[in-house]
């Protein structure tokens, strides 16, 4: 049974009163849920709130145990914003039909939290593909040089070409392609942010219900 099953099968009902009191300050709700042995984004993070953490312990978002995180695991990417990165743990996390991130594109976690989560789902993502693993790093391939010594390479007078020059053709299919992911990412934040904002009308309803059922106790 994993952490968060025994920790969701074990919750009590209590009043925000009495957390309140347990901890007296979100700092050391913070604290207590890591001793827990969760692994959580940076506290300063804007998603860091007693209700993200009440998710986390009550097993109602996908999270992890600092244990599953491999040291050095999800080195830092430079070349990728937080929200392309968010897009990507986003899509792997509804491919493998993981719950809730508990976070959105208006209070994102850190950086290294999102690539930590990343690597968990899928380590060989080819975000943690080292540059010098590459047969192509440092601009070098595999070539049978030796072999065309033997022989005559060059039928016609040199013309100082570029080899490797892209043609026009292939620079504009690049741009093409290009675009084309640019208009996947926009759909795909669109769709993002829909479903974030029925999950906001969803709480706005449960948060009107409790108050209602509050006035009617009340009275």
């Amino acid at each position: 049974m994993s952490l968060n099953q025994n920790n969701a099968q074990n919750s009590q009902i209590a009043t925000l009163h009495q957390i309140n009191q347990m901890f007296g300050s979100l700092e050391n709700m913070y604290l207590s849920v890591e001793q827990l042995g969760y692994y959580l984004p940076d506290l300063k993070c804007s998603c860091i709130t007693a209700y993200f953490l009440i998710r986390v312990v009550n097993g109602e978002i996908f999270s992890v145990k600092r244990s599953k995180i491999a040291p050095g695991g999800a080195k830092t990417i430079k070349n990728k914003t937080k929200i392309e990165l968010y897009e990507i743990l986003y899509s792997l996390a509804q491919q493998q039909e993981k719950k809730d991130l508990g976070f959105d594109l208006n209070r994102l976690p850190n950086k290294q939290y999102i690539l930590d989560l990343i690597h968990v789902l899928k380590p060989n993502h080819s975000l943690f593909k080292l540059e010098d693993d590459s047969e192509l790093s440092n601009h070098q391939i595999k070539f049978p040089i030796d072999a065309f010594k033997q022989i005559q390479t060059r039928y016609l007078p040199t013309t100082g070409q570029n080899l490797f020059r892209r043609t026009k053709e292939q620079i504009e299919d690049d741009k093409k392609k290009e675009m084309a992911q640019r208009v996947s990412k926009k759909e795909t934040r669109l769709r993002m942010l829909l479903e974030e904002s029925q999950k906001v009308e969803e709480r706005l309803k449960l948060l009107k219900n409790v108050q209602q059922d509050n006035q009617m106790i009340e009275n």
